[in-house]
């Protein structure tokens, strides 16, 4: 199994389908709330989006903001 990188929410997140802000919404990351990211790519805008280990994505930063920060163990 692959390992993840836990990251937690700076920010009430919309979960996503796909790494896009077009892509289907499937859910939300609440405010403080730990997600383990399993893959890391940007879309054609810039923004860098993480693949949840359920398979769905959210985006970790773009270039106004970040969304989520990286948890040291």
């Amino acid at each position: 199994d692959e390992e993840g990188i836990r990251y937690k929410a700076k920010y009430d997140m919309k979960v996503r389908e796909e790494p896009s802000l077009e892509a289907k919404r499937t859910g939300t990351v609440k405010l403080d709330e730990i997600v383990e990211i399993v893959e890391i790519g940007e879309d054609e805008k810039g923004a860098t989006w993480g693949k949840i280990r359920d398979g769905d994505y959210v985006c970790l930063k773009d270039k106004d903001y970040t969304y989520f920060e990286e948890v040291s163990e």
